[in-house]
């Protein structure tokens, strides 16, 4: 019943009461379980499914969006003549009943790629402090508000712009301003975190091209945001493979609609998600970190195969398996007093692990578990070189 424009047919549109209802029921029915008046209407989106032709409220398999649409009705005692009805639908694309009891719907206009943009952030207060004897050699080098003579610390300060700007672009733009420069004492430094676009190449958007500084799709912690997770802190052991979790590359995702539907709902439905980086993941990446300029003219590669299945109770258990290859160069600056020497090629060292991940999503009890094996650079024994 819906044309390719959002819009109801005329031939479809101006019919005796009895013939509409039951052609458009599953329609007439949206609109009235939305208790929509005349003077406070609200908007909807609605989609149509491609194969049985029928109209529905959400996204789902087959189904393509109309556009968004809003209940009018018109007032009583008024009737839309043939005439003024044509002209009413040539001039604003909408669809116009003859009967005074049905709803009239309309297309909104369209927006402009700017005001399709939104604004969000948050900000991460922490306190620390250490009640042990060892106070003094307690040293955690992705937090400073560890360790002696700390106490108040931002840790995270962000400001994000992001939204459609086409049915085919997306961008997502977000800074950070509690960044603290390595031997810097002073601190809340603006500093990027992801500036990157994500180019659609169908109508579903699964399959895309995400291009810019993002994070790497290794692990479910490292991609995890920060503003989910119940502890304080990733864990060292995937966490290090991936300095900041983020680099400048080029990352292919693809995923099908229902399942891209799903990890937007373990997000939004406070369960604990990672979000979308795809059922299938890969990509090119620098490999020396966010922030930190290309050392070696030599691409990491990372790719990676995650599914969340979904049991006849509606809990959901997600399972998946990771790997990253390439050479990293490691700094040259001075390690607790030392300043080791390297032995290392002339690109630097291979940088290579294979990971796999288990996640019971919390419904209301769950669990979550990660492994990775690898090698990469390492002190020696002595920490006098890096090897």
């Amino acid at each position: 019943m819906g044309s390719s424009d959002g819009s109801l047919k005329r031939g479809e549109a101006i019919m005796n009461k009895k013939k509409f209802n039951a052609a458009v029921c599953g329609f007439g029915l949206v609109l009235a379980t939305s208790q929509l008046t005349p003077a406070g209407a609200q908007e909807m989106e609605l989609y149509v499914d491609t194969v049985t032709k029928q109209v529905y409220t959400e996204p789902g398999k087959n189904r393509v969006m109309m556009g968004t649409f809003q209940q009018v009705k018109k007032g009583s005692g008024q009737r839309a003549q043939r005439g003024s009805s044509q002209q009413a639908q040539k001039n604003t694309g909408q669809a116009v009943a003859q009967d005074n009891d049905l709803p009239v719907v309309k297309t909104r206009e369209k927006k402009e790629w700017y005001e399709k943009l939104k604004i969000r952030g948050y900000t991460q207060l922490r306190s620390a402090n250490t009640v042990g004897g060892d106070r003094d050699a307690v040293s955690y080098w992705p937090d400073k508000s560890v360790g002696e003579n700390s106490s108040f610390l931002i840790r995270r300060a962000r400001l994000i712009l992001y939204g459609d700007v086409s049915d085919n672009l997306y961008v997502y733009l977000q800074p950070d301003f509690a960044s603290t420069p390595s031997g810097s004492s002073t601190g809340n430094f603006g500093q990027l975190r992801d500036a990157y676009a994500d180019i659609a190449f169908d109508q579903k958007k699964e399959f895309r091209v995400r291009v810019g500084q993002s994070k790497i799709p290794f692990s479910f912690e490292n991609l995890q945001s920060s503003q989910n997770r119940l502890a304080l802190d990733r864990n060292d052991g995937l966490n290090s493979c991936c300095r900041d979790e983020r680099d400048i590359g080029a990352f292919f995702y693809w995923a099908p609609a229902h399942i891209r539907e799903r990890f937007k709902d373990l997000v939004s439905n406070n369960l604990k998600g990672s979000g979308d980086y795809g059922v299938f993941a890969f990509g090119v990446y620098n490999g020396q970190g966010a922030n930190r300029v290309e050392q070696n003219n030599d691409m990491h590669m990372v790719a990676r195969f995650t599914y969340p299945y979904m049991f006849s109770n509606g809990q959901v258990f997600e399972a998946g398996v990771q790997a990253v290859h390439g050479r990293f160069v490691t700094s040259t600056g001075p390690i607790r007093g030392i300043t080791p020497i390297m032995d290392a090629p002339a690109k630097g060292f291979k940088d290579q692990r294979v990971g796999v991940h288990a996640v019971l999503y919390p419904q209301p009890f769950g669990f979550q578990a990660e492994w990775n094996w690898g090698r990469g650079p390492q002190l020696n024994d002595t920490q006098t070189m890096l090897t």
